[in-house]
């Protein structure tokens, strides 16, 4: 089995009102809204033969789901094509819990991990809100300890100024919630550190640098990499000035060995350095409501463990 894995970021969105928006930008002069049901439907099988072999974790935001089983399957699903065949594949879904008033364990609906089973082993879950999903699992494969996010960070008017928003998040708006998101999820995965070797987030962040770029910082200031496709990854037909933007990202961080505990220094392979790709879905270059249910694009990047010549245990 190869060293290099596959991981895709994928707001699937909610349901058909999402959708809706990509129709809007793609038709504005409007289609049969009775034919939008169909349209989904088609959507969804479409979207499922076309990326459900394309990686083997699948960070998704908008999951819609209930999941009653965090070390496999769900015992149950809405109709969506691409989980079922994920599913089929015996993939690990992760989702935050909670406890319902009748006492069963239940997982909200945002954002969810899932990991190929054949791939990763020895899976956490370490979630800690509806809109962020964590995992730390092993690779199979490097036997190297690796920390999965996927986030779905609030949204702001993306069309007003800097100073506009600058003014907003002194008064505790606009961008202000997001971002306090952003600090507790980055706290969470520094409390982690010393327990893998790699940390992954893919998020729907809701804006981008040049619009925002105080989230982004964050990143940049904890030693991720922030991995970008540099083309538009979702749309907002309701927004005359900014309808298709670049909001979904991939961020990465390789921890370096002094960093680890003892443990994973004893047990760690002798992986030095990930490399991060990004990695072409040519079926999804085009905005195409028949092939994707989703007002967002999927973003798929390349890791590939780069390994050195002995081990070293310090």
């Amino acid at each position: 089995m190869s060293t290099q894995f596959n991981v895709c970021s994928y707001n699937m969105s909610s349901d058909e009102r999402d959708y809706k928006l990509a129709i809007d930008h793609l038709y504005p002069k409007g289609i049969n809204e009775d034919q939008i049901p169909l349209r989904y439907e088609v959507a969804q099988e479409e979207v499922d033969k076309r990326l459900r072999e394309e990686a083997d974790v699948f960070l998704l935001q908008e999951f819609q789901q209930n999941i009653f089983n965090d070390q496999g399957p769900p015992k149950y699903t809405v109709d969506r094509p691409l989980i079922n065949s994920l599913m089929n594949k015996k993939f690990i879904f992760i989702q935050h819990h909670f406890n319902d008033s009748g006492d069963n364990i239940l997982c909200t609906t945002d954002a969810a991990i899932a990991l190929n089973s054949n791939r990763f082993q020895l899976i956490q879950n370490l979630s800690i809100s509806d809109n962020c999903a964590i995992a730390l699992t092993t690779d199979k494969v490097t036997q190297e300890r690796i920390l999965f996010v996927s986030a779905h960070f609030r949204g702001f008017d993306l069309t007003k100024s800097a100073i506009e928003l600058t003014r907003e998040y002194q008064r505790n708006g606009g961008p202000r919630s997001g971002d306090d998101e952003v600090e507790t999820v980055l706290k969470k995965l520094l409390s982690h550190e010393n327990q893998c070797n790699l940390q992954i987030i893919g998020a729907d962040m809701n804006c981008n640098p040049e619009r925002w770029y105080n989230r982004f910082y964050k990143f940049v200031d904890r030693g991720f990499t922030t991995h970008r496709t540099g083309n538009p990854t979702a749309l907002n037909s309701k927004d005359k000035e900014f309808q298709e933007r670049e909001i979904d990202f991939l961020f990465s961080k390789h921890i370096r060995r002094d960093q680890l505990s003892l443990e994973q220094r004893l047990f760690s392979s002798s992986i030095t350095k990930y490399v991060v790709e990004k990695k072409i879905l040519k079926e999804f270059e085009e905005w195409d409501i028949e092939k994707n249910p989703s007002d967002h694009k999927p973003i798929c990047f390349t890791v590939i463990p780069k390994k050195s010549f002995f081990k070293r245990l310090f």
